[in-house]
């Protein structure tokens, strides 16, 4: 069974990202700051009476079972999804995570940390600009949440990446990328499921908290 839900601004997200992935470095390799470049304004709307969203993602998850699903969520103007600014940090240090609770089709949650994006020498940058980063235990994660069964990529055994494509530390500033990989069940069982996830995303940093 495959489950979609529709959104009409994938076709836009997939052209911005193919742009910006136009600019990078073919050759770069995992934390290569190559893929991209940093960005400080947004994409201007050519009609003003076209909405056009600032913040959104894509994404399609492989249970382990094999069936897919497909997320398409707007997250523009959304003032609980994004946690920027220094809230569980140290005047001065900035964190950047999304973290989206979907209801429709199903209860799902989708979490992506990208860690402190501005730091100080006690608390080092974990997301410095645009590169590939492989998954591991440090930010940038990810972590998705479906049938009370959660899995993440900084679980042992996870394989995949993080694509940082444009980078930014202040509101209004461009952060987008792509995702693919599989995620690992986050349990003390011996037997792990595992989850299949591949997507992009195209985030406005908000005012900071």
């Amino acid at each position: 069974m495959k489950t979609r839900t529709c959104n009409p601004y994938r076709t836009l997200l997939i052209l911005s990202l193919v742009a910006v992935l136009g600019c990078g470095s073919t050759g770069s390799t995992d934390n290569d700051a190559s893929v991209g470049t940093d960005s400080s304004t947004g994409t201007d709307a050519t009609n003003s009476e076209v909405y056009t969203p600032n913040s959104y993602y894509s994404l399609t998850i492989t249970l382990p079972h094999g069936d897919e699903m497909v997320f398409e969520r707007d997250l523009t103007g959304d003032t609980t999804a994004f946690s920027f600014g220094s809230t569980h940090y140290p005047q001065g240090v900035i964190g950047f995570a999304i973290n989206d609770i979907m209801y429709n089709p199903d209860y799902a949650e989708m979490e992506l940390n990208f860690g402190i994006i501005q730091g100080s020498p006690d608390y080092p940058v974990q997301t410095p600009g645009p590169a590939k980063y492989g998954f591991s235990a440090d930010p940038p994660s990810f972590k998705f949440s479906i049938d009370n069964v959660t899995y993440r990529s900084s679980v042992e055994g996870a394989t995949g990446k993080i694509i940082v494509a444009n980078w930014g530390n202040s509101p209004g500033q461009i952060f987008s990328g792509m995702v693919e990989g599989t995620l690992v069940q986050d349990t003390t069982n011996e037997l792990k499921e595992e989850l299949g996830i591949t997507g992009s995303f195209y985030f406005t940093l908000p005012p900071t908290q």
